[in-house]
């Protein structure tokens, strides 16, 4: 059953890394399970112009009649189509198709896991970069892989044929540029420090810097900070190994930054930040405009 396989965990950038392996090509015919019909898949999967490559995301929401137009597809598989399925949690298909399954990663272990990824990423395309940069790196650009990347890629042409890449190249080419500013910022909003919040944000969006990029950067350093927070007051817990990536002093700073914010605070700037994400993108919101109020 080398046609068909179901990605149990994960998220968008790893369903994406498995339809690149997979054999076919062109463009795959895409559902989602909670929405799509038992006579879509019918013509997706059994028509007579049947696409080669068919995906369907949140194949756990699958039900009904749509579900046992999958179910019969799997019990006789047409070998010319590749079906390639993505669930958030193991579901009944989990025990009737090849599963590649990815293992749930701790908020505190994400930071860590990405630099390691980015030094994996690199290795394939046989290019060092020290794992304290790869960190650096990862605090920069959060979860988002697609964007990251695309930063990666970036740099990888800017160095042309070195093996190695440094912090200048870093400067020269990819958004790090900007991140001592980024996190004086997300410091600030953390210290309720409005007048110097405002006034680091908007230099930042005069110098071009993604709205988006601001916001996901507030929201890490805020949920960071929470985790902190919980974890503190439930007791018995060390929490600077919870948080590798930060050491000595530096996890001493964010440590104290984040018991000072609160996680009243914290709970409503993350309410906060995701709302003014949404509004982000239902263009024509003024960007400054709406990035200022979280910080007010």
């Amino acid at each position: 059953m080398k046609n068909i396989v179901l990605v149990v965990g994960g998220d968008a950038f790893d369903l994406e890394e498995v339809l690149k392996r997979s054999k076919r090509s062109g463009n795959p015919k895409r559902f989602k399970g909670s929405e799509v019909t038992a006579t879509d898949l019918e013509e997706a999967l059994f028509g007579l112009f049947a696409k080669q490559e068919v995906v369907i995301e949140e194949a756990h929401e699958l039900k009904g009649k749509a579900l046992e137009t999958v179910m019969a597809f799997i019990k006789r598989p047409n070998p010319e189509i590749v079906l390639i399925m993505q669930a958030t949690k193991k579901t009944e298909l989990s025990k009737l198709v090849p599963c590649v399954e990815i293992g749930e990663v701790k908020p505190w272990e994400k930071q860590a896991k990405m630099a390691d990824w980015i030094i994996s990423y690199l290795k394939e395309r046989a290019i060092k970069i020290q794992p304290a940069l790869a960190n650096t790196l990862a605090a920069s650009f959060g979860l988002d892989r697609f964007l990251l990347s695309q930063e990666l890629e970036k740099l990888c042409t800017y160095i042309g044929d070195k093996k190695e890449i440094d912090a200048p190249d870093c400067k020269a080419i990819s958004s790090l540029e900007v991140e001592e500013s980024v996190w004086i910022m997300t410091e600030a909003f953390l210290q309720r420090d409005a007048a110097r919040g405002i006034k680091i944000l908007q230099s930042l969006l005069e110098r071009g810097v993604s709205a988006f990029l601001l916001v996901r950067s507030l929201r890490s350093s805020c949920h960071q900070a929470l985790e902190m927070c919980a974890l503190s007051e439930a007791g018995g817990h060390d929490v600077a190994e919870h948080f590798p990536q930060l050491k000595g002093k530096l996890f001493e700073k964010n440590f104290r930054l984040a018991k000072e914010a609160g996680m009243s605070f914290l709970t409503k700037a993350l309410a906060a930040i995701d709302k003014a994400e949404a509004r982000l993108k239902d263009a024509p919101f003024d960007e400054s405009t709406l990035l200022m109020k979280l910080f007010v």
